[in-house]
């Protein structure tokens, strides 16, 4: 991984008013400046766009105090591709809102290769890398403090920190799997043990079970032959029943059948009285013919001249009705005329009045007029008041926010004097510090306080005079918006007064015609000159209605006198029927009266049949009794017959259950024959993973290549003075075996010691070399080119000669890396490389520079 281009906004301590930082054409540079101005946060910038970490504790810590998001954007190059990732967080609520966008140069343009989501698109980056974050700060990133993490610590210690670094933990995570297994399989094979006991016993209990099972199934036969007995005499009885109650349903049935003679003998003799009776009553009108007959002539004399006087009605209605259709049409156009003539002597009266206050409106008007002009010229100096007090607050909260961010510098700076007799070690060069070297960084810190104090001032007087402005315009503005209050008011009297002075002025214009046209309309109504059409058709009317000669009152009479005469119509029919019907009657009578004779007859053979059925049904009682005593006997029987089945089913099961447990048996000890042995396999893989095994194999095979790398990279630095040797095992004290260890062990002219018998400059040679091969066989191991390095460790402990060493030993190693970034604030070490990134901070934020 290439870096090409670096952009940040509201960053740790950078805001946004600097420029992208480029790497392109940069080989090896230097990023200087002082402690605290935001060196080591460029390259937090970059680990946080790809994998979203820092050194920061959460996330929103890195965001610019006072703002509320950021932004970092980072283009880099892969195998000769180009990438870009920018990710962008914002406070919002307690979980914030995070967005990561992830693309690669194509065609001239960058395409999207971002996921559904923030982690997903972060795993991408990290599989196109072939990198994680802790890959990186353990290879491509030497961090503060931590070069000599390796070579301080106990042997015991440096082979936990290599396993780490090889990222061992896999196995040992392989490791507890296996253990977990073990552990797992045994308590398996100790539940097979378990089971398989309870299943010996039970099969040992089989004979127990044959011999019941036999006793169970002759009980059972001899049940099974009684329940038959039974079931025999039962049918037997059931049947005597059945031929009883036979013949009591011939019983009912009869009984029955009387009472159904009973009712049609009452039946035929009501229908015989009442044809008896029908014969009496047509006798009786026969014997009034004559009467009826004369009165049905009067009615058919009367319905012919209804009949006529109808005729006459259907012509005459259409002809009334159209006439007073007629007298209706008159009589509306009268009203509006009359109606027109009111309302247009109404409206003239209006328009005088309107015309005689014309000159007042004109004057009104112009009133209004010069109100509302006065208020245009008073709404425009509000809206320039409110733009002036605008920009006046702005500034002022300006100056306010950078006089926090000066207070908050020089209560740092207080507590850095305060702190400053209590240090031993210069914080920024690391070198001890004596009386004369205190007091001069304290006139410094003294000189600079000075000057953010005057700067401060400067501040506040400013934005205290903005502030008594932005008062002074605040008083005109609230004289402005009392005097606008009344603004919807004028602009209403101006919009009622221009409608008024137009109204008066088209009134005058339609009086002439309103006088014309009521002159008109008065002219008619004298005349009676309106509408004609109406007129004539009433007179065509009234002529008709004349020559038809349709009498009311004579039809109203003729009607009376048809309903008087409605009844005789049916006294017409009945005489009719009567006549009809006589013969008819006799011959019913006949048949009626035979029918009740037959209908005797056959009741007195009923009730014969009756009284020998009833004698033979007296035992029936007896019969049913005895057949419940012998079904409940049956029932009895044969629930001690199913009882005894299901025992003897019950004694099978168990049988059944001993085969099947003994198939059980020998199936579970084919199952913990495989337990064992896979007890076995994984107690071998937890022995293989451990650190004894692969673990201990992986770091004999790696230490022989980071001690040829680090003797490579030391012997450049010290010109072949000084050679490393890791030692895996030594001999224990009493002599007897080895132990396992990782002891350093450093060559110079003088001799062969440990690490820890050597000065600091020597000793942070050794860690840097050390340092550079471990990173070199983690790049190794993860699949990737080791392209780019960046140290971030302090230099103050090395001598002129040291630094001069390690500048050549960076040098030396210049081939093999597209880009090495050392960060340090030594003035001579900042000189000696061909680029220089310049890290500065002010009262904005950290800015940045090339030199």
């Amino acid at each position: 991984m290439i870096p090409l281009t670096l952009n940040v906004r509201n960053f740790m301590s950078y805001t946004d008013v600097h420029e992208p930082l480029r790497f392109d054409g940069i080989h090896v540079a230097v990023l200087t400046g002082d402690n605290g101005h935001g060196k080591s946060a460029l390259l937090d910038a970059i680990t946080w766009a790809l994998w979203g970490r820092a050194r920061a504790r959460s996330v929103d810590e890195l965001i610019h105090a006072g703002a509320s998001e950021m932004e970092v954007e980072f283009e880099f190059e892969l195998d000769g591709d180009t990438y870009r990732v920018i990710r962008k967080r914002q406070r919002r609520g307690k979980s914030g809102y995070s967005d990561l966008q992830f693309a690669v140069l194509a065609d001239g343009g960058y395409k999207p290769l971002t996921e559904r989501s923030v982690v997903e698109t972060e795993r991408l980056i990290e599989r196109t890398l072939r990198m994680s974050y802790d890959t990186f700060t353990n290879s491509s990133f030497i961090q503060q403090g931590r070069a000599d993490s390796f070579t301080i610590n106990s042997p015991a210690d440096r082979k936990r920190i290599l396993a780490e670094v090889l990222e061992l933990g896999y196995y040992d995570e392989l490791e507890g799997r296996a253990k977990e297994r073990f552990k797992t399989r045994e308590a398996e094979l100790l539940d097979e043990r378990r089971l398989a006991q309870d299943w010996q016993a039970e099969i040992a209990r089989r004979p127990e079970y044959q011999s019941e099972l036999d006793r169970l199934r002759t009980e059972l036969t001899a049940l099974e032959a009684h329940v038959g007995q039974l079931e025999e005499q039962t049918t037997l009885a059931r049947a005597r029943v059945a031929q009883l109650e036979s013949g009591q349903q011939q019983v009912e049935e009869t009984q029955a059948r009387l009472h159904r003679f009973s009712l049609d003998r009452a039946r035929i003799g009501g229908a015989l009285r009442e044809r008896q009776s029908l014969r009496e009553q047509a006798q009786s009108v026969v014997a009034r013919a004559a009467d009826i007959e004369k009165a049905a002539a009067e009615l058919d004399a009367v319905q012919r001249e209804l009949e006529l006087a109808m005729q006459k009605q259907s012509q005459y209605l259409p002809l009334e009705r159209t006439r007073e259709a007629a007298v209706r049409t008159l009589v509306a156009e009268q009203a509006r005329l009359e109606g027109e003539v009111v309302q247009r002597e109404r409206r003239l009266a209006e328009i005088r009045q309107a015309s005689a206050q014309l000159a007042s409106l004109q004057l009104a008007l112009e009133r209004v007029q010069r109100e509302a002009a006065s208020l245009a010229q008073i709404e425009a100096q509000h809206a320039e008041l409110q733009e002036v007090v605008g920009r006046a607050r702005e500034q002022a909260a300006e100056k306010r926010t950078i006089n926090a961010q000066l207070k908050k510098e020089m209560l740092e700076l207080r507590t850095q004097i305060s702190e400053l007799d209590a240090l031993s070690t210069c914080p920024t060069c690391q070198r001890p510090m004596d009386a004369q070297h205190k007091q001069r960084l304290r006139d410094e810190y003294v000189v600079h306080g000075q000057r953010l104090r005057d700067e401060f001032r400067a501040h506040e007087g400013a934005y205290r005079e903005l502030e008594a402005g932005v008062s002074r315009d605040e008083a005109l503005l609230a004289s402005a918006v009392a005097t606008l209050r009344n603004r919807e008011t004028i602009h209403r009297r101006l919009a009622q007064s221009e409608a008024a002075l137009a109204q008066a002025e088209e009134a005058a214009r339609q009086a002439a015609v309103l006088e014309k046209e009521l002159g008109e309309r008065q002219r008619l109504l004298r005349e009676g000159a309106f509408a004609a059409d109406a007129r004539r058709e009433l007179q065509r009317v009234e002529r008709d209605i004349a020559a038809l000669g349709y009498d009311e009152q004579r039809h109203a009479s003729s009607r009376a006198r048809a309903a008087q005469l409605a009844g005789v119509d049916r006294e017409r029919q009945l005489l009719e029927q009567a006549r009809l019907s006589a013969e008819h009657l006799d011959a019913q009578i006949v048949e009626l009266e035979g029918n009740l004779a037959r209908l005797a007859e056959e009741c007195a053979a009923d009730e014969q049949r009756l009284v020998e059925l009833r004698a033979l049904t007296q035992g029936l009682p007896l019969e049913r009794q005895r057949l419940a005593e012998l079904t409940q006997q049956a029932g009895e029987a044969k629930r001690l017959r199913d009882e005894a089945r299901d025992q003897c089913l019950f004694a099978q099961s168990k049988l059944d259950n001993c085969a099947f447990l003994e198939r059980k048996q020998r199936e579970s000890l084919a199952r913990q024959d495989a337990l064992r042995r896979e007890q076995s396999v994984y107690g071998d893989l937890a022995y293989a993973f451990g650190r004894r095994g692969v673990q201990a194999m992986i770091i004999e095979t790696a230490i022989p290549e980071i001690e040829e790398e680090a003797n490579r990279i030391l012997s450049r630095m010290t010109d072949g003075r000084m050679h490393v040797k890791f030692e895996t095992q030594r001999d224990v004290r009493s002599g007897v075996g080895t132990i396992e260890t990782l002891d350093i062990k450093i060559s110079d002219e003088l001799g062969t010691r440990s690490y820890e018998m050597f000065s600091g400059g020597e000793g942070f040679r050794v860690n840097f070399a050390i340092r550079i091969a471990l990173s070199r066989l983690l790049a190794h191991r993860a699949g990737t080119r080791l392209q780019t390095l960046v140290v971030d460790e302090g230099f103050g402990s090395q001598d002129q000669d040291g630094r001069d060493r390690i500048v050549e030993a960076i040098q030396a190693i210049e081939p093999e890396f597209e880009k090495i970034l050392i960060i340090t604030h030594l003035e001579d070490l900042r000189d000696r490389f061909p680029v220089r990134i310049e890290v500065s901070k002010t009262p904005r934020g950290s800015t940045y520079a090339l030199r």
